[in-house]
């Protein structure tokens, strides 16, 4: 389904679910039931055959003995297909004597609401709450229900906000209408990771099901599309009567603009500490409640409740935009953070600070060698950008591509952006034909707001193909930015498409299959005698074939296809010896261009005699 036939058929639905909401329900529901039905037909016509071979073994005995094994290991597969394993969340578990006045809360409101009870409270690091059901037995259901706390969220609002964030995840959960609609949720995220199970795997018994979800599971998607959306508007009213409207807007304001500081401007914060310092001086988890309670930026606070009041509601997201959510509620948007010690986080009494002591670690840890990574590349970077001021200031002439650098390290790490795009100008002026001057000058004035950089960045696009997607991103994000939506749009789609084409020509050159067309590899003699030399320090090579794979992307760019035998007659085809063999080919030969290395034997045995059809092939 094309994404602009799901928007039509999206809006249609909506309508419908407007004027006749008891029947449209109904109807998703009996899709919905459809879809298992088709799903346990399937298992059951299986089943009953393999049921008749069995009853027949006694008359027909071997002749029915090996369909009988057959179809039990093919059914086998289709049930090990069908069984959609989720992983359970990860977090901190919290029980009732550690954090009880956290769990009185959640008492309270799940007593109100008549919802579910929670097997699991997780503290998270994530700056989100949300509510994750676990099926114990895979496609068939038995969940247990997981609530999951990000400290950061907790930390960000009041306990009355954190309340109606509590009660608008609880209201998922109540009874009645509301349980029907979140079970048509997990539905909709049930046959999403059935198709992923199915494509990943490669199931035997995939061929069953694929063609069929292929059609129903998209239209199952839009059909319960409005449903979930509907379902984010009855949760905030649910928020709003166990708080009140007004403290459900808040929540909601107070947490989009909290998110927009913690991603632009607090965690680029603690990052940039790697560029001065070996180890973090803040360390995020024990640092973020003095960031909202103290060190949030008034202007840039308006300007991100202005941005996110600006965004509609579109089909990309079940929730609706900010300013739908609390038009709805009749209230009024208003950015209320937590003063100093009011924060939510206080519900977690004693456990609070070994809680953020143990994310920290969890963090640092994980950081760790990026971080020093980070800050040594940063020394070595100034001490470059210092010998190019050095350079540049005695009078000496640079290269394109050293000034180049140099204005990157400026921009980069020598915090001097206005003299970065000076230089970036000069260049351009000097080598307007060179797509990386293009691109670095362009991206810089997009990120100052200016329109110039558009034409510029264009041109990227026309000198280098391969700039495309990444010149597109930038284009698009500066419409946005500045309210053009039809713009942005329109290069959100271009985008898109050429993601689409990357995404193949990776496809393309990372593997290669029976139906691809081989020719002559076109290596000069020096260059070929090169590639022979370096083979013959792979010991274990016993034959190698080398071609060009005929390609339909990016013709110029030469794709070559490398295949290799390795085991004696005397000894047996494993593949550990060939993951070995891969690795020391790595090692040891560059290749003259991009090449994909298969193994030529057992199954890929067909690989060999196409590549002996190949003039010139054989190199080893």
């Amino acid at each position: 389904m094309t994404d602009e036939r799901f928007e039509n058929l999206i809006r249609s639905l909506e309508e419908q679910l407007a004027t006749h909401p008891r029947l449209y329900k109904a109807r998703v529901v009996l899709l919905a039931l459809a879809g298992n039905l088709y799903l346990a037909v399937v298992i059951l016509l299986l089943a009953a055959l393999l049921l008749a071979l069995c009853a027949t073994i006694t008359k027909l005995r071997a002749v029915a003995i090996k369909p009988a094994i057959m179809l039990g290991a093919f059914l086998f597969l289709v049930l090990r297909a069908l069984w959609v394993k989720l992983n359970p969340p990860s977090g901190i578990e919290l029980t009732t004597a550690q954090a009880p006045g956290l769990f009185a809360l959640i008492e309270d409101l799940r007593h109100a609401l008549g919802s579910e009870r929670f097997h699991h409270v997780l503290i998270t690091d994530e700056f989100n709450a949300g509510i994750a059901q676990i099926p114990r037995l895979g496609l068939f259901g038995w969940p247990c229900n997981y609530l999951l706390l990000g400290l950061p969220l907790m930390k960000a609002l009041t306990v009355e906000q954190f309340k109606a964030v509590l009660a608008h995840e609880f209201g998922h959960l109540t009874s009645g209408n509301g349980r029907t609609t979140h079970w048509i949720y997990c539905q909709r995220q049930r046959w999403r990771q059935l198709m992923f199970s199915l494509e990943g795997t490669q199931s035997g018994g995939g061929f069953l099901f694929m063609p069929f979800l292929y059609r129903y599971a998209p239209y199952f998607s839009a059909y319960s599309f409005p449903m979930a959306r509907a379902e984010e508007y009855e949760a905030d009213v649910t928020a709003a009567r166990l708080t009140s409207p007004q403290t459900t807007a808040e929540a909601l304001s107070t947490f989009r603009v909290i998110g927009s500081h913690l991603s632009e401007a607090f965690w680029p914060g603690i990052y940039r500490q790697a560029e001065d310092q070996a180890v973090p001086a803040r360390f995020p988890y024990a640092s973020l409640t003095e960031s909202v309670t103290r060190g949030m930026n008034s202007d840039a606070a308006r300007s991100w409740l202005a941005r996110a009041l600006a965004e509609d509601t579109d089909l990309t997201n079940t929730h609706p935009a900010l300013r739908d959510r609390i038009q709805a509620l009749d209230a009024a948007p208003a950015v209320s953070p937590p003063t100093e010690g009011q924060a939510a986080d206080t519900l977690l009494g004693g456990q609070r600070e070994a809680i953020t002591a143990r994310l920290d670690q969890a963090w640092w840890a994980q950081q760790k060698e990026d971080w020093e990574a980070s800050h040594k590349r940063v020394q070595e970077e100034r001490t470059r950008l210092a010998d190019l001021d050095a350079l540049a200031t005695r009078g000496h002439a640079l290269s394109l591509d050293e000034s180049y650098e140099h204005a990157t390290l400026m921009d980069r790490v020598g915090r001097r952006p206005e003299e970065a795009v000076t230089l970036l100008r000069e260049l351009h002026k000097r080598n307007p034909e060179s797509a990386v001057v293009c691109f670095g000058l362009g991206s810089r004035l997009l990120e100052r707001g200016a329109a110039e950089g558009l034409g510029i960045l264009e041109r990227a696009m026309s000198l280098e193909v391969r700039a495309t997607a990444a010149c597109c991103e930038l284009i698009r994000d500066y419409h946005w930015r500045g309210g053009r939506k039809e713009e942005s749009q329109a290069w959100h789609k271009r985008l898109c498409e050429r993601q689409k084409v990357e995404a193949a020509e990776e496809l393309e050159r990372n593997q290669v299959t029976m139906r691809d067309s081989l020719e002559p590899h076109g290596l000069s003699d020096e260059a070929l005698m090169a590639l022979r030399q370096q083979l013959g320090a792979v010991v274990c090579l016993r034959r190698a074939y080398f071609a060009k794979k005929r390609v339909e992307y990016r013709p110029e760019d030469p794709c070559y296809v490398f295949g290799f035998h390795i085991t004696p007659p005397h000894q047996l085809h494993t593949l550990l010896r060939v993951e070995k063999a891969i690795q020391q080919i790595q090692e040891a030969v560059t290749f003259p261009g991009e090449t994909i290395i298969i193994n030529i034997e057992g199954e890929n045995a067909g690989f060999e005699r196409k590549l002996k059809r190949v003039p010139s092939a054989r190199v080893l």
